[in-house]
């Protein structure tokens, strides 16, 4: 019964991991994008 118990927590802690492994993953893309826009926003006017 405890070794059940023991599996469980690791799985639901396992689960919490990824979930916010994925979420900072996520957050990081978002980041990189936003700093891309930005960059070739402000190349935009030295064109002209």
């Amino acid at each position: 019964m405890s070794l059940l118990l023991v599996y469980m927590v690791w799985l639901s802690s396992l689960k919490l991991w990824v979930t916010s492994t994925k979420q900072s993953l996520i957050y990081s893309t978002d980041q990189i994008e936003e700093l891309h826009q930005s960059q070739r926003f402000w190349q935009k006017p030295s064109g002209h």
